[in-house]
């Protein structure tokens, strides 16, 4: 039991890492040592020195807090200007739809980008959100991920479990321009943050 939870923290050390800039310091302690903090709470959450990662929202909240100049800039947008969502399972009649517009794509991992861009651009009642997100699989963790909401509820056609949402609503007209001039469906969250 000891060495599951041990391999548990490395790999939200690594996540950390990964997603983290190199040269944040907080309280004359450097990213490194920060990471050795990073302890699991009785409730699944993670806790990061003081500050306990339990949410998509608790994630950009972390972030700006241990962050600077432009970097806590963004962190603090999201916090602002985001919007959080709980997640819902998608009726039968709704995968359905999703599924004329996607094909065998609905519910494929890993391509939350092109999938929920692909239903916005099909279907102008949904609107685009990226942001971070937590599901049923990996819940002491949240992803980089994109989803849609029509009328205040999230549909999404990538996770069957999510559970919870945090994110930016980016306009259908930017998905369209990004896709004529790249040809792909990717992240647009920094694109979007830089020409507001």
């Amino acid at each position: 039991m000891q060495k599951l939870r041990s391999k548990k923290i490395q790999k939200i050390r690594r996540k950390l890492i990964e997603t983290t800039p190199l040269d944040i310091t907080l309280d004359n302690r450097t990213k490194s040592d920060m990471l050795y903090e990073v302890k699991e709470v009785p409730n699944g959450s993670l806790k990061i020195g003081k500050d306990v990662i339990s949410s998509p929202k608790g994630y950009y909240k972390g972030l700006q807090q241990i962050t600077s100049g432009k970097q806590q800039q963004f962190y603090l947008w999201m916090l602002e200007k985001g919007k959080s969502f709980k997640g819902r399972k998608l009726a039968k009649e709704e995968e359905d739809y999703f599924e004329r517009i996607l094909g065998k794509k609905l519910y494929s991992p890993k391509h939350c980008f092109y999938n929920a861009q692909m239903i916005a651009i099909s279907d102008s009642s949904f609107q685009y959100y990226e942001g971070q997100a937590k599901n049923k699989k990996v819940p002491v963790l949240t992803f980089e991920h994109a989803w849609l909401v029509k009328d205040g509820k999230v549909y999404d056609p990538t996770w069957k479990d999510g559970t919870e949402y945090h994110g930016i609503h980016i306009p259908t007209n930017l998905i369209r321009s990004h896709i004529a001039k790249t040809g792909r469906a990717d992240s647009l969250l920094i694109e979007y943050y830089s020409i507001l």
